[in-house]
């Protein structure tokens, strides 16, 4: 599973400076991962951004490889 795009589609300042964060992830498959999350005031979101796509990958990775396994198993 891989990420194709990652994109901060808002990024909402709030009246004390934190920032309500929405990131959008689409995989190969073009499906979309939506993450909302509230930034702290000077926070770098696109670092996150940049984090989150790499774990999601991984993860994505893992549940697939789970669900082929749970599969297997219970055909066999």
């Amino acid at each position: 599973m891989s990420i194709t795009a990652s994109t901060i589609e808002e990024d909402d300042v709030q009246t004390d400076g934190r920032r309500h964060i929405l990131e959008v992830h689409t995989d190969h498959t073009g499906t979309r991962h939506e993450f909302r999350w509230m930034a702290v005031a000077g926070q770098d979101a696109t670092a996150g951004l940049a984090a989150r796509a790499t774990w999601l990958a991984d993860y994505l990775a893992q549940q697939e490889i789970a669900t082929n396994l749970e599969e297997v198993q219970t055909s066999g």
